[in-house]
């Protein structure tokens, strides 16, 4: 429920966590394939991978992509129609025609309904996405009470309160508040309670400031505060996600040169795409 904000009872182990997983196809259970793990990571001297983030956000690594790619970027184009002559995938766009022979398309399934397909569509089904509402708090002056040695918080679904938890950004990496200061970024909705979405953005901060206060002992008010609501959030990668995703790979190899990723598949965290990336390309020799 925190990772992918969902409904653990459906979430399916074999996509969702195939580490986990395969550890209990190995092993034959998660508690010896975890300590035998954790005994070849000793052994070889390696920890866990640390948390990361960019000195300016995630967005750094936005304008990164884009900065080196310069030129051959181009933005603000509406695709018509997607088609295939020989060899080739062509697109029909709002600036013209593009011709490819490598087609990776990124775009989150609901969208590829939007699309005219001249050749048979892709077999997406409705993937269900759950709603987020995200309210950063950041505090000039960091509030009394607890200390924000940590993480963050996760609230399980049996202790019924209304938020799904408080990750404390400032003391998860530098510069996310001034000096002395606190950031905090409190999460609302999921799979479980996604009507929590709906509601105005002053009852959401409200509700947020009063789980603060309760949980961390926060009597202060924020300085700054911002609040976006993700109507589709986070893929859920429930018992019928492993055989769409089969569907997929099939349509994939029918139409070589044509690759669909995103985080509905393989892993929804920026490493994840970012290996799945690779992997395309390893296996098209796209340079």
């Amino acid at each position: 429920s925190g990772v992918f904000a969902g409904d653990a009872e459906k979430l399916l182990t074999k996509t969702a966590f195939p580490r986990l997983y395969s550890l209990e196809q190995k092993y034959g259970s998660l508690f010896l394939g975890a300590l035998y793990k954790a005994f070849e990571k000793k052994k070889k001297g390696r920890n866990r991978a640390p948390i990361f983030s960019f000195r300016k956000g995630m967005e750094q690594l936005v304008q990164a992509l884009s900065h080196s790619l310069a030129e051959e970027i181009q933005t603000q184009i509406q695709i018509l129609s997607v088609s295939q002559k020989e060899r080739l995938f062509v697109l029909d766009t709002s600036k013209g025609k593009f011709f490819t022979p490598y087609l990776i398309l990124a775009i989150p399934p609901y969208a590829y309904s939007c699309w005219q397909w001249k050749f048979p569509p892709p077999p997406f089904c409705q993937v269900y996405y759950a709603p987020v509402a995200v309210v950063f708090l950041g505090y000039a002056k960091k509030p009394k009470g607890h200390p924000l040695d940590g993480f963050g918080i996760l609230l399980p679904p049996k202790e019924k309160r209304p938020i799904l938890g408080i990750l404390w950004n400032s003391s998860l990496f530098p510069e996310r508040a001034p000096e002395g200061g606190a950031a905090l970024t409190v999460f609302l909705g999921g799979a479980l309670q996604p009507k929590v979405v709906e509601k105005p953005k002053q009852e959401l901060l409200k509700i947020s400031l009063e789980e603060v206060k309760k949980i961390l002992g926060f009597t202060s008010c924020p300085t700054h505060f911002h609040i976006h609501i993700h109507k589709r959030a986070i893929p859920q990668y429930d018992l019928n996600h492993f055989h769409w995703l089969q569907k997929i790979k099939e349509y994939e190899e029918k139409h070589p040169g044509l690759f669909f990723t995103g985080n509905f598949r393989e892993g929804l965290s920026v490493s994840d795409c970012v290996l799945k990336g690779m992997e395309f390309s390893l296996q098209s020799d796209i340079t």
